[in-house]
């Protein structure tokens, strides 16, 4: 349940289905908002009173300041001198329906939102806290950029009217609960960007352990720190001749674009192909099933496989491939992916322009470089920890843990 969900529950529960119904056109009066015409500057220049917005209501809370102030004129001649005074309850009811905020200053505000003043009958308190669920029930209208009432339906919502004393002690009984809402939300909302954002950062906890020796508890006296350049070559791919472009049509040699590389492999979805006749201009920029590619412009640092079927097919400029390795093809990926690594690729990277990452500072990248078995196992505990991610992330969007 959000946090929202579980306000409005808690305000259904509060207000029950015992009480009489009033239209709010009967318990409150209420005023409209203009937006000066903003063609005439008069209006806007040296603008010295406070304009509200949707945008600058603070969701049950206080507006304190706006984006937009305007003239004296504006002033005079479209708001009559009537200046909507602080502490008035405000609600918007075009766009963002329900949306309310108390003014912490003397406004004006625009035609999407209203100002009410509510009769004896009812507490102003009582509104703030209920209006945004009641607006909910209302009768609404579609409009080009979303839902909105209108005055009628404004005036037609239905109010369950507790008397005064009853409604005093709601609002009581809300504002002690709010705190607790507040808080629900705020860790819902965590619970929510965990869903998301954790696995990844696991994910990247686990290769930084990895080529440090912590994930396998390694003796690290035995490794070495090696440049990338040595224990692999590093060569460019190759744009196409000026003027040409790649061909939708199908040819024997597949052109891989930066588009088409993600999540350590090589997407055949939306393929594009070297055109047959340049085919022989650009045969020596091809990369293997053996090799590694790495993205050097663009989204820099981008490492991953090579699939079968793209086995000798023709790379972008924009990327190289790293081939005849000299380690475990697979730890090099996981070193590669590696914070640490990611780092380097960054600091090395020409940021004059546009961004791009130099063969020869790619063959200064420092990699750490463990035994040959060492680095076997590194691999097998990074696929079982990433599986076992992978596992719990599925459990808990699919809600079953």
């Amino acid at each position: 349940m959000t946090g929202e969900k579980l306000r409005s529950s808690v305000l259904v529960e509060l207000l029950g289905n015992d009480y009489p119904i009033k239209k709010l056109g009967e318990i409150v009066d209420f005023d409209l908002g203009k937006t000066p015409p903003r063609h005439e500057m008069q209006y806007w220049i040296d603008g010295s009173y406070s304009w509200v917005s949707i945008a600058d209501m603070v969701e049950n809370g206080v507006v304190e300041s706006t984006k937009e102030k305007v003239s004296e004129i504006a002033y005079t001649q479209i708001f009559n001198k009537k200046l909507i005074p602080k502490v008035t309850l405000i609600m918007s009811f075009k766009l963002t329906i329900g949306r309310v905020s108390i003014l912490g200053l003397d406004a004006f505000h625009n035609e999407a939102v209203i100002s009410i003043y509510p009769h004896k009958e009812v507490l102003q308190d009582f509104l703030f806290i209920f209006l945004p669920l009641l607006t909910k029930s209302g009768k609404k209208k579609d409009a080009i950029k979303g839902a909105t009432l209108n005055s009628k339906s404004l005036k037609d919502l239905q109010i369950p009217l507790p008397p005064l004393a009853e409604q005093a002690h709601m609002v009581e009984r809300f504002k002690a609960l709010e705190p607790l809402i507040a808080e629900y939300a705020k860790l819902e909302r965590e619970r929510e960007y965990n869903d998301v954002n954790l696995p990844s950062q696991l994910k990247k906890s686990i290769l930084q352990s990895a080529i440090t020796g912590e994930l396998t508890n390694a003796d690290i006296s035995k490794w070495k720190e090696c440049k990338l350049g040595e224990i692999a070559e590093v060569k460019g791919g190759k744009r196409l001749p000026a003027g040409r472009q790649l061909s939708i049509e199908k040819t024997e040699k597949i052109y891989i674009r930066i588009t088409d590389m993600g999540n350590q492999t090589i997407s055949n979805a939306n393929l594009r192909y070297v055109p047959q006749d340049i085919i022989p201009l650009i045969k020596n920029y091809t990369i293997s099933k053996d090799d590694l590619y790495l993205t050097i412009a663009g989204s820099i640092g981008q490492v991953g496989v090579i699939p079968n079927e793209f086995d000798n097919m023709n790379l972008t400029e924009n990327a190289v491939k790293l081939t005849n390795i000299k380690a475990d093809k697979e730890y090099l990926l996981i070193a590669l992916r590696a914070g640490q690594i990611q780092e380097q690729f960054n600091e090395f990277t020409n940021k004059v322009g546009q961004p791009k990452l130099a063969i020869k500072r790619i063959e200064q990248v420092i990699i750490p470089l463990p035994p040959l078995d060492e680095q076997k196992r590194v691999v097998v505990k990074v696929k079982e920890y990433e599986i076992l991610i992978d596992n719990l992330t599925k459990n808990v969007n699919g809600k079953t843990i």
